[in-house]
């Protein structure tokens, strides 16, 4: 196997259609303005394995640089181990001789792939890359069967019946205006808690030119208080990028009665996922929201960051 550091364009003519959205050429063009140097590899044999894209920044590489995480992307149907380690160790070669002190890898959550990234992990430690970080993210998981009620806990469920008796209104945003509004909300929801907010408005709107999307407002009465706004990863999985309520509103219960009505709309559309986001910080946990998003009916699944000395460098 081969390592080639190919354009972004090379990079753009290898694929039909990506694994993940944060892989494909139209998001890294989009964000190459947050790294110092974005890299595209293409690792090959006699045919073409498998693909990665990297952030350069002062010696540091980061997979990912800007997304929520990062992975080979694979250009045949089953990839052995070994080819996952012989790529690592020329990602290994490579770092040495670019002056590349230190890798960063966070990889998504084990349910994207439970098969591949099991491996990927593997591969990563026995290549002495250490655990840097444990995020915990939560999903929601249409392949259970039974009723969405049957997955709350008990609370949870008292707290959504009673939002039940708000008559909210709950739709999906189609105009310009709509969308600004649901924007709005989040950016309010976010001010009010203290939380950062790391894509304008303006920056929403250019990534969802590239990937399907949507955007949901709850109102009571005339006025929103609540809404999400969620990407297209791939197709089997839709992940939420923001959601939340108004601040003054809690006592209405509308997350309850939001994420009711995105576990109803996503079964409806047949995917596999829809992937919730973490509730931790640089690994440490919300224990609110963690316990939250366990009451609601979300599964848990970890997401590492790894990281790795270079020996030429260290």
């Amino acid at each position: 196997m081969e390592l080639l550091e190919v354009t972004a364009e090379e990079y753009g003519k290898l694929f039909g259609e990506y694994q993940y959205f944060y892989n494909s050429k139209n998001f890294h063009t989009l964000n190459k303005t947050k790294t110092g140097q974005v890299v595209y590899f293409l690792f090959r044999e006699r045919k073409k394995k498998l693909a990665l894209v990297a952030g350069v920044t002062d010696g540091i590489m980061r997979i990912p640089y800007s997304a929520p995480f990062a992975v080979f992307e694979t250009m045949q149907g089953y990839i052995k181990i070994e080819e996952i380690d012989y790529a690592l160790r020329l990602l290994d070669g490579y770092a040495d001789t670019h002056n590349i002190r230190k890798i960063f890898f966070r990889c998504p959550p084990i349910f994207y792939d439970v098969g591949f990234i099991s491996k990927m992990c593997n591969c990563l430690l026995r290549d002495e890359y250490q655990i840097a970080m444990c995020d915990l993210n939560y999903q929601f998981n249409f392949g259970k069967k039974g009723d969405y009620m049957d997955l709350l806990h008990r609370n949870a469920k008292k707290n959504l019946k009673q939002a039940m008796q708000k008559n909210f209104i709950f739709f999906h945003c189609n105009t310009i205006e709509e969308k600004k509004e649901a924007y709005r909300i989040i950016e309010e929801n976010r001010k009010s808690k203290g939380y950062p907010l790391r894509m304008s408005y303006e920056q929403v709107m250019d990534t969802v030119q590239f990937t399907a999307h949507d955007f949901f407002i709850l109102q009571s009465g005339e006025i929103g208080i609540a809404s999400a706004i969620v990407f297209q990863v791939n197709r089997e999985c839709y992940q939420v990028i923001y959601w939340g309520n108004i601040k003054g509103t809690e006592h209405l219960r509308p997350m309850n009665y939001l994420a009711y009505k995105l576990y109803q709309y996503y079964l409806e559309q047949g995917i596999a996922f829809l992937d919730i986001g973490p509730s931790t910080e640089a690994g440490m946990p919300n224990y609110g929201l963690c316990d939250f998003k366990e009451s609601i009916g979300c599964e848990v699944s970890a997401k590492y960051t790894y990281t790795k000395k270079i020996d030429c460098c260290s």
